[in-house]
């Protein structure tokens, strides 16, 4: 599975300064397994949002079955579950 992470709404502007990245680029990774912080506080000091949105990139590849957990999440919260 493929995925784009996107973190906050115009963070762009903040040049990487609250995102200290865990991993590297194209590294895979593990269920659990912390991919970047986010600091959550100066993201909301400067008016920018901390929507972090997740775009599974290879979907019309893959035999998955989706069942979203609707509302706000917390760090390790469950957000989605795949059935193969």
């Amino acid at each position: 599975m493929e995925l784009l992470i996107h973190l906050g709404i115009d963070t762009v502007e903040l040049e990487g300064a609250p995102f200290t990245p865990q991993v590297k680029v194209g590294e895979q990774v593990t269920a659990g397994q912390p991919l970047t912080l986010m600091d959550l506080a100066a993201i909301k000091a400067v008016g920018k949002s901390t929507t972090i949105m997740v775009v599974i990139t290879n979907s019309k590849e893959l035999k998955v079955e989706l069942t979203l957990e609707a509302g706000d999440k917390k760090s390790r919260d469950l957000a989605a579950q795949l059935k193969l």
